[in-house]
């Protein structure tokens, strides 16, 4: 199988505005991608191999030498790094495809597998065609529609469980229907939980996603849930005074409400809200029950004072969700107006999002799983992970444990570690290669000179032919109704 070195000369054929089709090349082909002169960013160790070649063929790294020592082959593409950095691609584990051209958004900023959180039969389509070669973009690991409690707290056709013996059939029809996993949700029954988990361990069939309101936490841990998103059920599961009341999803619950509003009025205190042994039971459960916690801190946001900002340029790359959705993101009104909560729960909120950052720390530090997830602007794909990852390294977490989290974690989280999330002889090569080292700053995953998926290089020219192509059919797309899950 010949291998196609991408170069500034790419050409897009498109199978239609709303559908991203072959990429065409008239660069070289060649059996084999030879990388030289460039510093492999190994984020295991968190220590950087210096001036190193990196040998490609198919879809895996065969080899990784001195530049010294490495030569080309006659039938070799070379690319010259030129003391640039080689660094593995990143991993979103919780974001919201709407349309097929996002899994190039996150590809050509350079996330290379993603994990998304609700899907139907047209997100497998996606998937297959991004598997194909038909669709150049991110890995997709998918769920189908999500599973929530009666009433739902979307109504956005999600599926509505009450029934614990529904359960079983639900999970092995999403098993064979091809979804990687189910996504649980917010108002689930406890005994309604329970059985999708049995069925979950029933069919090898993954179960991750919200707590729900009325599970503890340690009950989900313990039951089989891989990953708990947002932090939901966190703070209750860690807070000293056991008689509080779980404080996640405040919109959506008066007893979480009233606790936050007590948060915000300083009725209960903050000093003191966590408990570090129970911190330390919690990270203890997770790690021998394989469970991550998937923080998303900064989209939480959004609940309070201080939103989620607009990012310069993502307009152009807007679905209709997001143009819907485009003039409270500018106004920073998305509390206000779209979760209509008042400035004094918006306040509550702020002190519930400061104990959210303690605990995510907390939880790093007493060796729980982390994950980089977003959960944030389709539109600001890539960009919205790398900003995730400053947060997490802002709240006190090391540049190194950051960027495994984005990368190392995701791979062992998806039983590909080897494979995945390293760049390393054996693995799949998914890789950026970067203006600047990326354990000194983490904003040099913003400075991209290139990006490789399952071994096809895309050098700068090929992503900006790309990025361009991707503002025309984001503007022929028509605006819609604004939504977030």
């Amino acid at each position: 199988m010949k291998k196609i070195a991408y170069n500034h000369n790419l050409a897009l054929k498109w199978l239609g505005v709303a559908a991203l089709g072959t990429v065409l090349s008239t660069g070289a082909l060649a059996d084999s991608l030879l990388f030289r002169d460039v510093n492999v960013v190994d984020v295991r160790s968190g220590e950087v191999l210096r001036e190193r070649a990196v040998r490609v063929e198919d879809e895996r790294i065969v080899a990784i030498l001195p530049d010294a020592d490495a030569q080309a082959g006659a039938d070799e593409a070379v690319i010259d790094g030129r003391g640039r950095y080689l660094a593995p691609g990143l991993m979103d584990m919780h974001l919201h495809l709407q349309v097929p051209e996002h899994a190039t958004m996150n590809l050509v900023r350079g996330v290379t597998t993603v994990r998304n959180m609700w899907g139907n039969p047209q997100t497998l389509a996606w998937k297959a065609m991004v598997e194909e070669g038909t669709l150049p973009g991110a890995r997709i690991v998918t769920a189908g529609a999500l599973v929530d409690g009666d009433p739902p707290i979307w109504n956005m056709g999600e599926t509505v469980m009450t029934d614990p013996a529904s359960a079983d059939a639900f999970v092995r029809a999403q098993q064979r229907a091809g979804y990687d996993f189910v996504k649980t949700y917010s108002r689930l029954e406890p005994a309604v939980f329970a059985a999708l988990l049995a069925a979950g361990e029933k069919y090898g069939m993954e179960i991750s996603g919200h707590v729900p309101q009325d599970v503890p936490l340690r009950n989900a841990i313990e039951g089989g849930l891989r990953t708990s998103e947002h932090m939901i059920g966190v703070l209750h599961a860690v807070a000293a005074d056991r008689s509080l009341a779980n404080p996640s999803l405040s919109p959506y619950d008066e007893r979480a409400k009233a606790l936050v509003l007590a948060l915000g009025r300083g009725e209960v205190a903050a000093e003191g809200f966590i408990d570090p042994a129970r911190v330390e039971e919690v990270a203890r459960l997770a790690r021998e029950h394989g469970h991550w916690f998937v923080a998303t801190t900064r989209v939480m946001r959004n609940f309070g004072t201080d939103p989620v900002p607009y990012i310069d340029g993502m307009e152009q790359y807007m679905g209709p969700m997001e143009k819907g959705m485009l003039p409270l993101i500018k106004a920073g009104t998305i509390g206000q107006v779209f979760f209509k909560l008042s400035p004094e729960h918006q306040k509550g909120e702020d002190v519930h999002q400061q104990l959210r950052r303690q605990a995510i720390l907390a939880l790093y530090k007493a060796g729980a799983p982390i994950l980089v997830g977003t959960d944030s602007f389709m539109s600001a794909a890539g960009t919205v992970a790398i900003d995730e990852m400053l947060s997490l390294e802002a709240l006190g977490m090391p540049r190194d444990a950051v960027l495994r989290a984005a990368t190392l974690e995701p791979a062992r989280y998806l039983g590909r570690e080897g494979e995945l999330g390293e760049v390393r002889e054996g693995a799949i090569a998914d890789f950026v290669l970067l203006e600047g080292n990326p354990l000194e700053d983490l904003a040099a995953l913003k400075q991209l000179s290139g990006v490789a998926k399952a071994g096809e290089w895309y050098d700068r020219g090929a992503l900006d032919a790309m990025l361009d192509e991707l503002a025309v059919a984001f503007a022929a797309m028509p605006a819609g109704e604004g939504g977030a899950h």
